[in-house]
């Protein structure tokens, strides 16, 4: 068993081994430096006690309940699938927040073609027709251009067609 004097030396080895010299205060002159490791510290340099009770409670305690995250509601409703309705609501959001700002799109001509007629099938949008026919005048590939045109006109006889049965 080993002695005092031995346990005493093994301490002061380990007060001695300090992870990062740098990082560790200095001591005031005439007093031994302390260090992560050090079993007795001077009481005042420890925090004030309302501190240490802070420091307490952010420290896990197997005793105490586990920290849970709150519920998202959102996040749960996500995981839930969406009715046809829900849908139906989401896709009439979406169109009438992209028609007023469809124009503000920078794509090439064939590009924004596509994209207004994807609209206007969308929404029975009739009033961007003249949009889709403006960018189908800017495609520059004669075999696209002429099936864009002739997309249009089919767009348009759906809608005479649609209005003429009503």
């Amino acid at each position: 068993m080993p002695d005092d004097q031995q346990i005493s030396q093994s301490v002061d080895n380990l007060i001695s081994q300090t992870p990062d010299e740098e990082s560790a205060p200095s001591a005031p002159s005439g007093q031994q430096p302390t260090s992560a490791y050090s079993l007795g510290s001077d009481p005042l340099s420890s925090p004030p006690a309302d501190n240490i009770q802070d420091q307490n409670a952010a420290t896990s305690d197997p005793a105490s309940p586990p920290l849970t995250m709150p519920v998202d509601d959102d996040a749960a409703k996500a995981d839930q699938p969406i009715s046809s309705d829900e849908l139906s609501q989401i896709k009439e959001q979406a169109l009438s927040q992209l028609t007023p700002i469809i124009g503000d799109l920078d794509q090439p001509p064939e590009e924004k073609y596509r994209t207004l007629m994807m609209l206007i099938q969308a929404s029975d949008d009739k009033s961007l027709i003249k949009q889709a026919f403006e960018a189908a005048n800017g495609i520059e590939d004669k075999k696209a251009k002429a099936e864009a045109l002739l997309n249009i006109v089919n767009e348009i006889n759906y809608f005479s067609s649609k209005t003429s049965e009503t």
